[in-house]
């Protein structure tokens, strides 16, 4: 369900590409995919109704769901994912990173990030770029649960009732990935221009410094034993390492 939302956003750009001598095709081809895609997931999608039309399905009732999100001390991992150390390595007194882990869905490099920061900044495909980021903003909202703009996707039906942060992760990933490649592509082309690349390195730096700041209160708070190993330092060190070596390698 969620990674189909997104994809009725590249579905709506691919259609506005279009001529009108292509466009009905094109939106024919779509309506017999999605018919076929739902009969050969019948067997399948049918009893899962029946089951949840029937089952209890205990804390997924009610909307709870809907009002939970990830921690935003959790935030700093989407780049710096070891910045509080191992897994489950560190706790502080109020067990806050602890939860911290067990909702943690996935992180993006600082590479992957600054290579999709370079594809934003592309000439081509403005209307992809545009959706692949509306998508984003969106989808990361709601996972962190920013007023207005988290709200969005929870007017959509059954939203209440889905652990929005768990599922939507993948679709963040792919949107990300292929603003990278984007990036990829016109490197393989041509060399990127100077400023380009000097504004994606500074926007990644800038994201890097804001996770370093963002995870520091609660990294002073996991004890002196998180303090006499460098997990920290070498998270942001490396993080911003990173970006000078694909920055350098892009020249």
């Amino acid at each position: 369900y969620i990674d189909t939302l997104m994809a009725i956003c590249w579905f709506a750009w691919r259609c506005g590409c279009l001529g009108r001598d292509r466009l009905r095709p094109f939106v024919a081809k779509a309506a017999a995919g999605a018919i076929v895609g739902t009969l050969l997931s019948a067997p399948l999608l049918f009893p899962f109704l029946d089951l949840v039309d029937q089952a209890y399905l205990g804390l997924h009732e009610g909307g709870h769901y809907g009002s939970v999100h990830l921690r935003s001390e959790g935030l700093p991992q989407l780049l710096l994912p070891y910045v509080y150390g191992p897994i489950f390595g560190f706790a502080d007194q109020k067990l806050t990173l602890t939860s911290v882990w067990g909702q943690l869905g996935g992180y993006l490099s600082t590479s992957l990030v600054l290579l999709a920061l370079l594809g934003l900044l592309s000439r081509g495909r403005r209307g992809l770029r545009l959706a692949l980021l509306v998508w984003l903003v969106l989808a990361l909202a709601r996972m962190y649960g920013l007023p207005l703009l988290g709200d969005v996707l929870g007017v959509l039906p059954g939203m209440s009732d889905v652990l929005f942060y768990r599922y939507a992760f993948a679709s963040v990933e792919l949107s990300v990935i292929i603003l990278a490649a984007l990036a990829v592509d016109d490197v393989i082309r041509a060399p990127l221009p100077r400023r380009r690349l000097a504004l994606g390195a500074l926007a990644a730096v800038a994201l890097v410094t804001a996770a370093a700041i963002g995870a520091r209160p609660l990294a002073d708070q996991l004890g002196p034993v998180f303090g006499d190993r460098p997990y920290y330092e070498a998270a942001v060190a490396w993080g911003a390492l990173v970006v000078l070596a694909v920055v350098a390698a892009a020249l």
